[in-house]
């Protein structure tokens, strides 16, 4: 599978190990906003093999011939919400794309549904396989335990503002109000949810914690291998995550 990456920041360049590290991938290009690294190759930055992966270009080299020169499968977008403007010309291209972007203003969200009617689109503001898994297993919980009384706490590095855009997604998906999500800033933590059932008697505990930013990419990369098999439409990781606890309570019937 050819794979083609916006972003390479902070996120985007832990993101993107293991990519180069799947042998049934190949990165083609990384496209960032500055000149900053162009003409380097992603895999030799981060000295992660001796092939040539990854080579890097900025906003400089966009064009509609970029993409004939350099075609690939599907396109993975750790980059800014601004970038869903290129989206169109994916689609022409018959590229799939996988967004981790944490949000779209309305009328961004609005093209990424109209593109979505011309190619496969899967859009996972936290795309760790972890925290959607955790949503999946908690809205289960909660279909069978109304009654529970529920608390979302999440943990994140001290100069983070604001509740995390997880958290509010979780409380979105149990139908949490605000009020109940709790907010920790403290230290280097990255990233800690988590979801406390509260029973007579007894709690339940869901957590997860995000200890490297690959996590990010471990999470894409399985979207990439699921959206390539995938016809037009905009799908959530709890989509793909549902297809494949369906097929495992299938097989072990």
């Amino acid at each position: 599978m050819k794979v083609g990456f916006l972003g390479f920041g902070k996120t985007g360049k832990e993101a993107i190990f293991p990519f180069l590290e799947d042998k049934d991938i190949r990165v083609e290009w990384v496209l960032k906003r500055k000149n900053y690294y162009r003409g380097k190759y992603a895999s030799s930055l981060l000295l992660i093999s001796k092939e040539k992966q990854g080579e890097i270009f900025s906003e400089e080299d966009w064009s509609e011939s970029f993409l004939n020169d350099r075609p690939v499968d599907v396109v993975i977008d750790f980059s800014d919400c601004n970038n869903v403007e290129k989206y169109p010309l994916f689609a022409k291209y018959g590229i799939k794309i996988v967004s981790a972007v944490s949000s779209y203003q309305t009328k961004q969200l609005t093209l990424l549904k109209d593109v979505a009617n011309q190619t496969a689109i899967l859009w996972s503001p936290n795309i760790t396989l972890g925290i959607n898994l955790l949503i999946t297993v908690a809205k289960i919980i909660a279909s069978f335990t109304p009654e529970a009384d529920i608390q979302i706490i999440e943990s994140h590095f001290k100069e983070k503002r604001g509740i995390s855009g997880t958290a509010m997604k979780i409380a979105s998906s149990l139908q949490v109000p605000k009020e109940d999500i709790h907010s920790i800033r403290v230290g280097g933590i990255l990233g800690k949810h988590e979801i406390l059932f509260g029973y007579p008697y007894q709690t339940i505990s869901l957590m997860h914690d995000t200890i490297s930013r690959k996590a990010f990419g471990k999470g894409a990369l399985a979207c990439a291998k699921w959206i390539i098999n995938k016809e037009n439409g905009l799908f959530g990781m709890e989509d793909m995550l549902k297809e494949g606890i369906s097929k495992t309570i299938t097989n072990n019937k």
